[in-house]
């Protein structure tokens, strides 16, 4: 049986695990002192890696396994020029947990239902509300179908609309946060916050879990957000988040054109009583460094890239708004339109090297739409 999916995370997106079929494992051992002018030894350990790795398929193949999850790699140094790769996951079944069908005669949800799914299952997709009909999750029976109705079945226990998972692993999970959600209770916004819903999720699957925020984002910003599932990982990223991030990047529409298109704004930022931001004078305050570069136009509108260098309070609203071009929808910093109906601020992509293992890892959030209409 073919493999849906080598997963390195204990799910897998858009599937449902029914049955773990046990570990499989592999490994090859290969003699550095064999490495050529021509073959260097990182093209040799990809070679052992990849043997290894379609020997733990073939191993899955034959238990009838539908994917691998929870894939780890492992190196390890035994001396004398001899290097292992191993490669070890958990074989499991699994099958698909969203379905999408279209009407084609008028029906009743029921007997749509029926056509698809045994009588028992249907009763059980109703109760837990895993149906939903053009969008909306419908529960009742004789609900009235017509044509060309959307039907999506569901079946993902782990499932939650309002959280946008970018990565996931066992330290860590990243989120494309939407705009308008705290990254963390102030006070007392206890549930309506980025951390309340991943701390949700995560328990959901496994009640002993634990989420720690590692950086936020304004309320009013979208896009990439951080968050560690133990308290080693997420020190070890605080305390030494300003030699591990390499990459803060951020979409911004702003108000007017700039005259200059690239360039960078260099100065310190202080905090007043009433919690706004403001150039300081005289070297008070703390350094703050922005680069950006225009990518669009339009009559009334501009779409800027912004990069950080550093990363203040408010950095980058602050900075448009010494330039004269506040970010639309940014009342607080001077903006006088909001024509997306939100704060024109997302955070595209964010990149660190990780302190343990020093891999570089780099996660991107897509652009929202309403970016993107404001741009055609």
């Amino acid at each position: 049986m073919d493999m849906i999916e080598v997963s390195t995370i204990d799910y897998l997106p858009g599937y449902r695990i029914t049955k773990s079929l046990g570990i499989v494992f592999s490994s090859k051992i290969m003699n550095q002192a064999i490495a050529s002018d021509n073959t260097n030894i990182e093209e040799m350990l990809d070679t052992a890696r990849q043997e290894a790795m379609a020997e733990t398929v073939a191993q899955a193949s034959r238990r009838h396994a539908s994917a691998i999850i929870n894939v780890r790699f492992t190196t390890t140094n035994l001396g004398n020029n001899m290097i292992e790769c191993q490669v070890s996951g958990m074989a499991v079944k699994a099958e698909k947990s969203m379905n999408k069908y279209l009407v084609k005669t008028d029906s009743t949800l029921m007997e749509f239902l029926l056509n698809h799914y045994n009588k028992k299952n249907v009763k059980n997709l109703l109760k837990f509300k895993q149906v939903s009909v053009n969008g909306q999750v419908i529960s009742q029976f004789d609900y009235s179908l017509k044509r060309d109705d959307e039907i999506v079945v569901d079946r993902n226990p782990n499932n939650n609309s309002s959280l946008d998972i970018i990565y996931e692993d066992r330290e860590l999970i990243v989120i494309n946060k939407p705009a308008g959600l705290l990254s963390m209770a102030g006070g007392n916004e206890k549930e309506k916050t980025a951390y309340h819903l991943v701390g949700e999720y995560l328990k959901s699957k496994n009640k002993n879990a634990r989420v720690f925020i590692v950086h936020r984002l304004d309320k009013e910003t979208s896009g990439v957000l951080l968050f560690a599932k133990n308290e080693i990982i997420k020190n070890k990223l605080q305390n030494n988040w300003n030699d591990i991030v390499y990459k803060r990047g951020y979409l911004a529409i702003i108000e007017g054109k700039l005259k200059k298109k690239h360039g960078t704004i260099k100065n310190h930022l202080d905090e007043s009583k009433t919690q706004m931001v403001y150039i300081a004078n005289n070297g008070k305050g703390k350094l703050a460094i922005t680069n950006y570069k225009v990518l669009k136009e339009s009559r009334y509108n501009s779409l800027i890239e912004v990069f950080l260098e550093t990363g203040r309070k408010n950095q980058i609203r602050v900075h448009m708004q010494s330039l004269g071009h506040s970010i639309v929808g940014d009342k607080k910093y001077g903006a006088t339109t909001n024509p997306i109906k939100r704060m024109g601020l997302h955070s595209h992509v964010f990149a660190f090297v990780h302190p343990d293992t020093k891999a570089r890892m780099e996660f991107k959030a897509v652009v929202p739409e309403e970016f993107k209409k404001m741009f055609k």
